[in-house]
């Protein structure tokens, strides 16, 4: 049977289409459904005002993707280390387009919090200042450096949480990207390139304490449960520790191949503190626009821009919110400049130029959408993000361990009895020598290993709790989950 030059170009065309699927489209295309648990904790730590407060995060999965090496993406959300959620617009809409591009998805919420300026009396310095952006009046540079170091090791123990968990997740701990938006994009930088002690900011040591608040801003401490009920604020400020904290410290690192930046910034020290240096830079995505006048383009204060705006706004009053204690940082544009100085070329800068330079018709930008402070075009910057991750992503996996096998082949492992208290029997379909036995708990943390396994597990006396049996032979690995009672 003769074979026609078009029947060979469709059987071409055919493979590169499969070729082209399974590998760059599997995480630039959305593609698949996906599975949210949003109360997935993640750390327990100390708050600026004295008190433990837990972390968790919004966990986004694919479904149906057949991939047990998926990337990991970390999202951090923005609020001026104030406020924000998972919940907001911003980390929703990434956090789904990338779910559907086949990454896992963890969108943190992390410590906030500062405190607050005395000498401001809301009503009489900033009339038309009012509700929780009063909070933002804090009482000097250090408090918002802490802050954003806090966030930063949040961060970083959520990297670690993710990784540990790979098995859990079918994803791959060396495929590990970050990002964020405003506030959460200067955080994901200095998670990402805040790799050395020395690069820790000099206010992160012990600090005289912190003024008491004034009555009328002690609502700012009740706010997201940062100070329990009944109980009295502590305004010491002791060091904060190490650029990792301790938290997750579970043999993973924090490193990430890459992060995007949606208008972010570096504070002036992670210059002069030398953070891009080493080996494992991550590759960079910085989005910015023009007017932004929250977190400026170039050289300047965050937020500290929006006060040319307070006089056609706040009754006249000019500079009345306080925020000349937020300290200086480049934003995108400067970062750029600097990375091009450095000849750094692993990053991508996407720049929306809408400044007019007339006050008035800028601050009236800022309050529309796609304007200003905003991400114009969440879907256009995601594919752009999306396109500049996929090759790292890739080649990450590749030499990321073999972690699961695909949910309709885990019905070849059995065993019994489960619920358990002492040993589990073990039993395989095909007959298979098992060759190794690892028990994981629940964050993917090796509880008990047995090189050339006999059908009979001990489990040598682990805690109640669910746990994760990984079976290895020749040619496969089972996964499946049991309960210790």
């Amino acid at each position: 049977m003769s074979i026609k030059l078009q029947d060979v170009r469709q059987i071409i065309l055919i493979v590169l289409s499969c070729l082209f699927t399974n590998s760059y489209a599997q995480f630039t295309l959305k593609q698949y459904g996906f599975s949210v648990d949003s109360n997935v904790v993640y750390s327990t730590d100390t708050n600026y005002l004295g008190y433990p407060e837990t972390c968790y995060l919004h966990l986004y999965k694919p479904k149906a993707d057949a991939n047990t090496k998926r990337p990991i993406l970390i999202y951090v959300h923005g609020g001026s280390w104030l406020g924000g959620s998972p919940n907001d617009y911003y980390p929703a809409q990434i956090c789904k387009e990338f779910v559907q591009r086949g990454y896992v998805v963890a969108s943190i919420q992390y410590r906030m919090g500062m405190h607050t300026n005395p000498a401001i009396i809301p009503g009489i310095n900033c009339p038309l200042i009012s509700g929780a952006a009063q909070c933002a009046y804090v009482s000097d540079t250090s408090e918002v450096l802490r802050a954003a170091f806090r966030a930063m090791q949040d961060t970083k123990s959520a990297i670690r949480f993710m990784k540990a968990r790979s098995i859990l997740d079918s994803s791959c701990a060396d495929a590990v990207f970050l990002a964020g938006e405003s506030a959460g994009a200067i955080t994901a930088l200095g998670a990402a390139f805040m790799d050395q002690a020395s690069e820790r900011f000099n206010d992160c040591g012990p600090l005289p304490n912190a003024p008491a608040t004034n009555a009328n801003l002690s609502f700012c401490q009740s706010l997201l449960n940062h100070l329990p009920q009944g109980q009295l604020p502590n305004y010491t400020r002791p060091d904060l520790g190490s650029i990792e904290g301790n938290k997750n410290l579970n043999g993973y690192t924090s490193r990430v191949r890459a992060v995007a930046a949606f208008y972010g910034a570096f504070f002036t020290e992670a210059l002069s503190k030398n953070w891009l240096n080493g080996v494992d830079t991550p590759a960079v995505y910085l989005f910015h626009q023009g007017n932004d006048l929250v977190v400026g383009c170039g050289a300047a204060r965050p937020i500290m821009a929006i006060n040319q705006c307070i006089p056609f706004v706040n009754l006249g009053f000019n500079d009345c919110v306080g925020y000349s204690n937020v300290p200086w940082a480049y934003g995108s544009c400067a970062i750029s400049s600097y990375f091009q100085a450095l000849n750094f070329t692993s990053y991508k800068f996407d720049f929306v130029n809408n400044w007019t330079g007339n006050a008035l018709v800028d601050c009236a930008n800022t309050a529309q959408a796609g304007q200003g402070h905003n991400i114009d075009n969440i879907a256009l910057r995601c594919d752009s993000v999306a396109k500049m991750f996929s090759p790292l992503a890739l080649n990450s996996i590749q030499n990321c361990m073999f972690n699961s096998t695909l949910e309709h082949k885990q019905n070849n492992l059995l065993f019994y009895p489960n619920p358990t208290k002492e040993n589990l029997t073990i039993l395989l379909e095909d007959n298979s020598t098992i060759q190794k036995l690892t028990v994981r708990n629940s964050l993917g943390q090796v509880q008990h290993s047995v090189l050339f396994a006999t059908p009979i597990l001990h489990l040598n006396g682990l805690s109640k709790g669910a746990y994760l049996l990984e079976v290895q032979t020749k040619n496969n690995c089972y996964i499946k989950k049991f309960m210790v009672f």
